[in-house]
């Protein structure tokens, strides 16, 4: 699983989904991405908090980027990406965990 570098909770990041080792030759993301988030340790209570914007897909058609921004100091997300491919069959998901410090 992904691990992103621990963000503060008054910063504002751009989260990275790299699907570029989980597609198929010749097979490229397409349509809106979909993303949640959950607490995974911690107590947030309103983990969607943190969305800063919509989901998008890269113009190379390989990158998911979901902005993001607050959290809870001490909490750790889960934030799992998925999207649909140009094949209508694959629909792959990347969960990636998101640190939350005032040490960041």
């Amino acid at each position: 699983m992904q691990s992103f570098n621990a963000k503060h909770p008054a910063e504002s990041v751009v989260l990275t989904f790299n699907y570029v080792l989980f597609l198929p030759s010749g097979v490229l993301l397409s349509g809106l991405p979909q993303v949640t988030i959950t607490n995974s340790s911690g107590g947030d209570p309103n983990p969607n908090a943190m969305f800063n914007g919509t989901a998008a897909v890269d113009p190379t058609g390989l990158l998911v980027l979901q902005p993001v921004t607050g959290g809870i100091d001490g909490n750790t997300y889960i934030v799992t990406a998925t999207c649909l491919t140009t094949n209508g069959y694959w629909v792959p998901a990347l969960p990636a965990i998101l640190p939350v410090s005032v040490n960041a």
